[in-house]
This record gives C-alpha cells, structure tokens and sequence, in this order.
C-alpha cells in the first residue's frame, strides 16, 4: 500500500502525462531499498549488530518522515468528478465492475508474484539449493535484479508516455518477464 500512497500523490501533483514515468521513478526507489536491505545492511549488521543496525534504520525513517512532512503538502482541496461524493462501498462496488480492472489485478498479480517471490523470498534458498551458490555471489545476482527492475521501471515508463500506450510495453515487459522466469526456472 506504500506503492499506491505514492500513486496517489503523483495523481495530485503531476500532469497525468508523465505518471507512467514518475511510478517507474517511485519503482526505482523501492529497488533501492530492496538493495540496501540485502548486502548492505547485512554488512551493517555484521558491523554494528543488530541492535545498533535498527537504531540507525529508525533515525533515517525519522528523518524521511521529517521530509515528507515538510514538503508534501495537499491539494487545492476541489474534488474531480461525482465518484469523490460517494461512500466508500459505492466507490469499491463501482471499481469492481469495471472489467478492466480485474484485467490488470490479473496481470499485475501474476506479474509480481515473480518478482517478491524470485526476488525477496525464494530466490537465494533456491539458488543455493540447485546450483550451489554461495551467499555472497548471489548477493551481487540481486543487486543486479533490483537494478534491472528499477531501472527498467522509469524507462518504460517514459516509453509508454512518449508513446500514449500503456497495453504494448505491458506486453513486452509481461512477455519478457515470462521467458526470463522460464530459463531461471529451467536452465541448466
């Protein structure tokens, strides 16, 4: 839900032509938490222990939330388009029928099942398991993955604004994804 908080103030504060681009940015932005969450903070940890580790973790949260605080501001207050006037369960039921959006839960499910499961859960036990890969090699695998990831997202972003279509980078991204799960799944 961090991801569609963020969604939601790229809605209010940039023009709905560059929203693809500025989700690939928040996107970017997750990658590189989730590369500083592997390697590094395991040296941190190593470092300092854990205990430290946290306290250093709460004062940089403290101070990101001291940021957001400051310069996330809300908007003019007006509210756009009669669907802001309904109730909460008007809101869930009308979005429920629209059969788009079941489409893209869909696909976004299936799409980021691959990604949490390969990249944050099973990935490293299973790379260890089959291949017999140490901790740290596969670390530097990782690293790789959440940059991929990460920058991909901005770019294709800003490839399905310059060319006012979401479905055919979707496509290719999808269809990528699939056949490289594929040969991470199946190859020798």
């Amino acid at each position: 839900f961090a991801f569609l908080g963020a969604l939601y103030l790229v809605s209010r504060w940039f023009s709905h032509r560059y929203f693809a681009f500025a989700a690939g940015l928040i996107q970017l932005g997750a990658a590189v938490g989730s590369i500083i969450g592997g390697g590094p903070l395991a040296v941190l940890v190593d470092h300092m222990g854990w205990r430290a580790s946290w306290i250093w973790i709460g004062w940089a949260t403290l101070v990101l939330s001291l940021l957001f605080w400051l310069v996330l501001r809300d908007g003019d207050g007006k509210v756009k388009g009669s669907v802001l006037t309904q109730g909460p369960q008007a809101k869930l039921l009308d979005t429920l029928k629209i059969r788009q959006v079941w489409w893209i839960a869909l696909v976004g499910f299936c799409s980021w099942v691959t990604v949490t499961g390969l990249g944050s859960l099973w990935g490293v036990p299973y790379l260890m398991a089959v291949y017999h890969w140490n901790n740290a090699d596969i670390g530097y695998l990782y690293i790789l993955f959440w940059l991929g990831l990460g920058l991909g997202s901005p770019l294709m972003g800003w490839v399905s604004d310059k060319m006012q279509s979401r479905k055919i980078p979707f496509c290719v991204c999808f269809g990528v994804g699939f056949i490289a799960s594929i040969f991470y799944i199946e190859a020798p």
